[in-house]
């Protein structure tokens, strides 16, 4: 958004209160999917229909068991405020049980 008439037209339209009420409401729903989506690997409430998580997530919501695991990652990050960087990452994907 280089075009300075652009850029006038969002801070005119948007003010920082709404953007940030928009972030925020962002997230809280990729914190809840997240959440959901690791309560429904960790008690393998996919089973009954699905042989595996990434059949499970393939069939029901379009992405591979990496992008579901990495929004499960995202959520406990989010929920827990933590900014995670590629030291902290790299400690917790050691201690991860796949």
């Amino acid at each position: 958004m280089k075009n300075p008439e652009q850029v006038a037209s969002v801070r005119e339209t948007y003010p920082l209160a709404e953007l940030e009420a928009t972030i925020a409401r962002g997230k809280e729903w990729f914190v809840g999917m997240g959440l959901a989506l690791g309560a429904i690997r960790d008690l393998r409430l996919y089973r009954p229909e699905f042989g595996s998580f990434d059949k499970y997530c393939r069939a029901k919501w379009g992405c591979g068991r990496q992008r579901a695991y990495r929004l499960i990652k995202a959520a406990a990050a989010g929920k827990s405020n933590t900014r995670v960087t590629p030291f902290n990452q790299a400690s917790e994907e050691r201690t991860q049980v796949n």
